[in-house]
């Protein structure tokens, strides 16, 4: 007998976190990819105390890191100026300074916007900058396209 309340896609994200860490980078970066589409079903809550500790292991992957980008960016476009402040920059001002793939390059450039309305302007300044003007100094051919929206 099947409960219905587990079949839920919410319950199933949430459930697929507890394991996330076995997967390999594939399955990884399929789910950030999906999860962003049921974070709307999770309360705000369970992000800050289950989806985001997950994520900010994610960060730190290479490999995974523009994939978990998508997720993480949505919290941060629903969240409150506090509730990014407090609880998602910390975690997400690492990802400013660290080297990325040119993916990740491209999804933060695109969604700058979301980031800049809610970063107070001391880490804009010592953070989000720096990224931005190295992205200017990039060759990829990727990377010049975004600069030119």
């Amino acid at each position: 007998m099947q409960i219905k309340f587990f079949m839920e896609p919410a319950v199933h994200a949430l459930q697929y976190l507890d394991v996330i860490q076995m997967k390999d980078s594939t399955h990884k970066s399929h789910f950030y990819h999906s999860l962003q589409g049921t974070l709307f079903s999770i309360p705000k809550k369970l992000w800050f105390q289950h989806v985001l500790p997950s994520l900010k292991t994610e960060l730190q992957s290479p490999e995974v890191l523009a994939a978990a980008l998508q997720p993480l960016l949505f919290m941060i476009e629903e969240s409150t100026v506090e509730e990014y402040q407090n609880e998602i920059l910390p975690v997400f001002r690492t990802v400013f300074s660290m080297p990325k793939s040119v993916q990740a390059t491209v999804t933060l450039l695109e969604n700058l916007d979301i980031i800049m309305k809610k970063t107070p302007k001391s880490d804009i300044k010592a953070d989000v900058l720096p990224m931005l003007y190295s992205a200017f100094e990039s060759t990829t051919p990727q990377i010049q396209v975004t600069k030119s929206y």
